[in-house]
């Protein structure tokens, strides 16, 4: 039996022209084609929605996971419902969306269209999984780009490693040789004996499928010349390291691409670790609305660890805001309050400057009912369901904490009045002020943090007041 193994182990090299004709040809037509298609698209081309919607109308499992995307929180903050292809292009934009099924397509290809021996299998999940993370980081640290470019940093940063991703698989009887080699090497090692095994590295592989695909520039600038002075490449590189060494749990290797990540954004490196751990939640979020549930675990189970360690326990729980993202904020609330924005789109970035960028755990908006006596919460961001149920009607007389924003038009700092079932979502602190529209209060901005340990702090506090100020100003000028 070694003698067979070790007769195979010694097989002549394929080499990377093989691998590329086998996965875009033999193993992976169906997704090669998608995959190209989809990249043709063009998002002036008035032609391009309709292809769009025409490669996927006939696949009710992609639609699907499609449409449960485009309404998660990550892509559909606060927005009605998205019930088709088309609204979702409207919505969200032509670049999330063909994003949106290109990952989809990718992910259900890659994990669930054979039945792989289960060491390779886990291989392949934990190889996906950091690749999705890794994709959700890269974007997080380009808040600054606009969003057809930050729809490209997210898919060169997941398709890093698309030949590993790929050869693993095809299910190849190589690639059950290989991960045996692996499991069994030192790190330093794997290059080696993927060339002996391949003929070609998991780098090289994936250059000649993103040509082969028609995989942007951005992905092969990224492989070719990952450490080159542009902020997209070196964060798809380093999104990728860091997601690597969480996945491995390797503090030392954590700890110095978070040094150098942080130094890249010119931001603190305590700030940019408190980013990284929000990042990894939501990442996890998204992996189940695609579907893959099994990312999802295996995230959870391998991703906090080495950023709880890495973290410190004097600021684990910290929460921590983003000046670049409250800037950001501030700007669209100026923008439009001289073109006159609607409320909700107003609320919509309030909201996100307040969670994204003050840094509070969750915040939301409450409306008056039309008898005055009750607070109907009308969109929040940063709970779950539970925590949304315990929201969604708290009572207004003269025992509750939220009388005086009403009746007086005063800022709130503290929790006295908070009705039980709520406290435990504002043990970290309270604040709330009052979101006037013609001269009268209609309900209430507030935020909060849930721990204990996370105390909303004076900066906090201003930054809020200073956004739910100018969300008034623009409702103020809209009237007008």
């Amino acid at each position: 039996m070694e003698d067979g193994i070790v007769a195979l182990a010694k097989q002549e090299n394929k080499g990377l022209g093989y691998w590329v004709h086998r996965i875009s040809d033999e193993e992976m037509p169906a997704l090669c084609s998608m995959v190209k298609s989809l990249e043709s698209l063009s998002e002036d081309d008035i032609s391009s929605l309709s292809k769009l919607g025409r490669s996927v109308m006939h696949d009710n499992g992609l639609t699907s996971r499609i449409l449960r995307v485009a309404n998660s929180v990550i892509y559909n903050k606060g927005r009605n419902q998205i019930t088709t292809v088309s609204r979702a292009a409207v919505v969200l934009g032509f670049n999330s969306l063909r994003n949106i099924c290109l990952t989809a397509r990718l992910i259900s290809s890659l994990l669930e269209s054979r039945e792989l021996d289960p060491r390779v299998h886990r291989r392949l999940l934990a190889r996906m999984a950091g690749s999705f993370q890794a994709a959700m980081l890269a974007r997080m640290m380009q808040p600054e780009l606009d969003e057809q470019s930050q729809e490209e940093v997210f898919i060169a940063a997941l398709l890093y490693h698309l030949g590993e991703s790929a050869f693993l698989s095809t299910g190849a009887e190589d690639a059950l040789f290989l991960v045996n080699e692996l499991d069994l090497a030192n790190p330093e090692d794997v290059n080696t004996i993927v060339r002996r095994r391949l003929g070609t590295s998991f780098n090289q592989l994936t250059q000649g499928l993103a040509s082969q695909w028609g995989l942007g520039e951005l992905l092969t600038s990224s492989l070719k010349d990952p450490l080159q002075r542009t902020g997209e490449v070196q964060c798809i590189y380093l999104a990728n390291a860091i997601s690597d060494a969480m996945t491995r749990g390797d503090e030392e290797q954590l700890a110095s691409f978070v040094t150098k990540a942080a130094s890249v954004l010119d931001m603190p490196e305590r700030e940019f670790r408190a980013k990284v751990q929000r990042c990894t939640h939501a990442t996890m979020k998204l992996a189940e609305a695609y579907g893959a549930k099994g990312m999802a675990d295996y995230l959870r189970e391998t991703t906090d660890k080495p950023l709880e360690v890495a973290h410190g326990n004097e600021d684990q729980q910290q929460s921590i805001g983003d000046d670049a993202t409250q800037l950001m904020q501030l700007r669209k609330l100026s923008a439009l309050a001289e073109s006159g924005g609607d409320f909700n789109e107003v609320v919509m970035t309030t909201l996100t400057g307040l969670k994204d960028g003050v840094g509070l755990n969750h915040c939301g908006v409450f409306l008056l009912s039309r008898d005055r006596n009750r607070l109907l919460l009308r969109i929040v961001l940063g709970l779950d369901d539970r925590g949304q149920q315990l929201l969604q009607e708290l009572p207004l007389d003269s025992a509750s904490v939220f009388e005086p924003v009403i009746k007086l038009k005063q800022p709130l700092r503290g929790d006295t009045g908070i009705p039980d079932p709520v406290k435990g979502l504002v043990a970290g602190g309270l604040i709330a002020a009052p979101l006037v529209v013609e001269s009268k209060v209609i309900g209430i901005f507030y935020g909060a943090n849930r721990d204990k340990q996370t105390v909303i702090n004076d900066e906090q506090y201003g930054a809020f007041l200073h956004f739910t100020r100018q969300a008034n100003l623009c409702f103020a000028l809209s009237r007008r």
